[in-house]
């Protein structure tokens, strides 16, 4: 700002009023020189906190942090993947979903590779590595390998639905031959599962007749069942029992070889329900009077 000098011409004005103005308008021009130079402009300030890696003030930039915050947001890549072409099966490449996102499987080898993967030129370069031999073949041989690549994993499916179901219903005989106490563990072999495939492939035909040989009934089998079952009935007894009050009830009896059994019996809440179990049954040293 420029100093007023016109009062210093006046001569009706005493000469120490027209000092003191003189100083304090010469102090109030520094001051504001000063401050023009120790203030920095709007776009100096954003381009300073840009390089510093701070946000500028909002008393000195003004809207200038709100608009760098929306800029950092908008260069922050989102995750995108690729998808399946039906020309890639050209390169002999299908497609496979695992969480939603789809994966780039050979149909020669059944590799998996990586979604980025679906490129036509690491395709093509998969195809000519590994598979040079058919690198030339065109797109119907591919998708030849394409339906028995898919029909093989629904055989694979099957088999494995199978086995997890012929499994259960080994558990389930087992627990039935456990309870037939007079049945030896053989029955299982020698007459349960003939049995049943014969009911099966009168009623049902020999598919399903096939598929009940694959449920395991040998001696060994049931034998090793039934002690798995009981080794997870008395584990499911004593979790019961710890989570409440209970009560126990002891008797002793002579079994068939004249020999002490001590039985102990418990009483506990489970779900809102009382309960009653056998907690064990062990012989005696002693003989009962």
């Amino acid at each position: 700002a420029a100093v007023n000098t016109s009062l210093l011409n006046n001569s009706n004005i005493p000469k120490s009023f027209t000092v003191i103005w003189f100083i304090c308008n010469i102090k109030r021009w520094l001051t504001h020189i000063r401050d023009n130079d120790q203030k920095p402009t709007d776009h100096a300030a954003a381009a300073d906190s840009e390089n510093s890696g701070d946000p500028p003030s909002t008393s000195e930039a003004g809207g200038g942090a709100h608009k760098l915050r929306c800029k950092a947001q908008l260069n922050q890549p989102s995750p995108k993947f690729r998808r399946y072409r039906e020309e890639y099966i050209q390169y002999g490449f299908t497609c496979t979903v695992i969480n939603e996102i789809q994966y780039p499987q050979c149909v020669l080898c059944t590799e998996l590779l990586a979604n980025e993967s679906f490129k036509p030129a690491k395709m093509l370069r998969h195809l000519k590595t590994k598979h040079s031999s058919v690198a030339a073949k065109p797109a119907d041989f591919f998708r030849r390998k394409e339906r028995a690549f898919q029909s093989q994993k629904k055989v694979m499916t099957n088999q494995k639905t199978i086995s997890a179901k012929a499994q259960k219903a080994s558990y389930e005989v087992a627990y039935l031959i456990a309870q037939a106490t007079k049945n030896p563990h053989t029955i299982g072999e020698i007459l349960i599962k003939p049995a049943a495939i014969a009911m099966s492939q009168i009623m049902h035909g020999d598919k399903q007749a096939q598929e009940l040989k694959a449920v395991p009934r040998s001696d060994g089998t049931i034998s090793r069942r039934i002690t798995e079952m009981a080794q997870d009935i008395k584990s499911q007894l004593t979790d019961r029992v710890k989570r409440g009050k209970y009560a126990l009830q002891l008797d002793e009896s002579i079994d068939v070889a004249n020999s002490a059994q001590l039985l102990v019996f418990v009483r506990y809440s489970f779900d809102g329900k009382l309960h009653e179990d056998m907690l064990f049954c062990t012989t005696l040293s002693a003989k009962c009077t």
